[in-house]
């Protein structure tokens, strides 16, 4: 029986922790559609109104992580072992990261309720993306771990950036594998979106085809730091749905991007803040929980851990934006006018 415990324990755990996002979830979904439908409100105005409560699902998870990743982390914690080793780190972070896919699949079929593009998205989209995610973290997560463990912290540090930084460089990779992409043929629309590259003096190792089938909406996207590792992905919508001038203002905007380098400054903002916001955090703590007991420092450990994640959000939530308007301003000059910009 004594042994039956833990394991019933870590079941129970793992069910609440998968659970209570996604059930929050659902309650914030029956909620919203009730209201759109009592209120008569078009999609766009539903979106708009209710979409923030999407937040609560999220919250309800990064408490769940706070709590649930202290207990793990408590020496007296039958649950302890789990963490020794970089594999088994890496299947609790799998199991952590779960929820993130159940809330997706939520948020997904609201869309499809409101006629929103994001509800048009083929399940297997949704679950690839989720895999890419999580096989790109738990690597990385699992290498750094083994970093610290065999060379020390100054090393393991190293190893971290080495890592986040080859992450960052190879993730395209996965996002061409995530929506089943294709080579843009070397026809008219080719031409002209090659022509608008060149204009702009900006080099890609290809441009990709998102296609229709997935259920992607009228867009387009850029992925890469160097330029031999560039790619502009196109949804086949966008070429097809939209008039040509509304093409190029979407593609000269996801060129701004690269011109400006926005994809290498937000990744290199996104490890300057957590790697700086985790060194104060955890210094701050280390230095006001001196002499405590680990019951009272774990906690806060904890709240040190949360902070720096806020913290590398905000910062690059903020860049983000800046950057947006700046690629607007760069498909305004490149396509010499903002009209095809503005009706996009």
């Amino acid at each position: 029986r004594r042994r039956g415990r833990p394991h019933m324990m870590a079941v129970s755990l793992v069910v609440y922790f998968l659970l209570a996002p996604t059930v929050a979830a659902l309650g914030v979904v029956r909620l919203a559609q009730h209201r759109t439908q009592a209120r008569d409100l078009d999609p766009r105005q539903a979106g708009r109104r209710y979409g923030r409560l999407m937040l609560v699902p999220w919250v309800v998870y990064g408490l769940n992580v706070l709590a649930i990743g202290t207990t793990l982390a408590s020496p007296s914690s039958s649950f302890a072992p789990l963490l020794y080793g970089a594999w088994g780190t890496a299947v609790v972070v799998t199991v952590g990261l779960l929820p993130i896919l159940l809330i997706g699949l939520v948020a997904r079929s609201w869309a499809m309720s409101l006629g929103h593009p994001a509800g048009s998205i083929r399940v297997g989209v949704v679950v690839r993306g989720w895999l890419a995610q999580v096989v790109a973290f738990v690597i990385t997560l699992a290498g750094i771990f083994g970093a610290f463990a065999l060379w020390g912290p100054v090393p393991g540090a190293g190893a971290a950036v080495v890592l986040l930084g080859i992450n960052l460089a190879t993730y395209q990779d996965l996002f061409r594998w995530i929506w089943n992409t294709a080579p843009l043929p070397d026809g008219e629309e080719g031409q002209r979106l090659r022509a608008l590259l060149a204009t702009a003096g900006i080099s890609v190792r290809r441009i990709l085809v998102i296609p229709a089938s997935v259920g992607a909406a009228p867009n387009a996207y850029v992925s890469g730091v160097f330029s031999s590792r560039r790619y502009l992905f196109v949804a086949e919508r966008l070429l097809r749905d939209l008039p040509p001038d509304e093409v190029e203002a979407v593609v000269a905007h996801e060129i701004g991007h690269l011109h400006h380098r926005h994809v290498a400054w937000l990744g290199l903002a996104a490890i300057v803040t957590s790697v700086t916001a985790a060194a104060g955090f955890v210094g701050l703590v280390s230095v006001a929980t001196r002499g405590m007991s680990d019951a009272v420092r774990r906690p806060l450990f904890g709240l040190a851990g949360a902070g720096t994640v806020l913290a590398t959000l905000y910062v690059t939530r903020r860049l983000s934006r800046r950057f947006e308007f700046e690629a607007d301003d760069f498909a305004a000059r490149v396509t010499r006018g903002s009209l095809p910009a503005a009706r996009r």
